[in-house]
């Protein structure tokens, strides 16, 4: 399936599962955000050539291996998205490295869909 290719979006899904992207992007979009989806690493960064949304939900550990280039590219953006890490593997280590590299937070799978809202919303307050 090929990304969302909304370019008034305001929230960017990557992560290589469907059922992931489904969820998060019908839930969010019925509390008012503008969802985009990408399935990989590499999808995610030709999509960011050409917009900007707010926030950046990022899976890291994706087939590509591309989630951390996603997050050193947003990392050069200034001003860049917030960047909300996602993965179903988080530990201290991680949580410290992704930080280093400009994610405001690391959010383990499975995650409390209300909570990771919670985060976004205080990333678009107006929405």
């Amino acid at each position: 399936m090929r990304p969302a290719a909304r370019r008034d979006a305001n929230v960017l899904v990557v992560d290589d599962e469907l059922v992931i992207r489904e969820v998060l992007r019908d839930f969010l979009e019925a509390r008012g955000f503008r969802v985009a989806s990408a399935a990989s690493g590499a999808e995610a960064l030709l999509w960011l050539q050409r917009n900007r949304p707010g926030v950046v939900l990022l899976d890291i550990f994706m087939p590509d291996g591309n989630g951390l280039e996603v997050l050193r590219e947003l990392k050069r953006t200034k001003p860049g998205p917030s960047v909300l890490v996602i993965s179903g593997y988080v530990d201290e280590e991680l949580r410290q490295r992704v930080r280093a590299l400009g994610a405001v937070e690391c959010v383990a799978k499975p995650f409390d869909i209300y909570k990771l809202h919670a985060l976004i919303a205080e990333r678009i307050p107006s929405h």
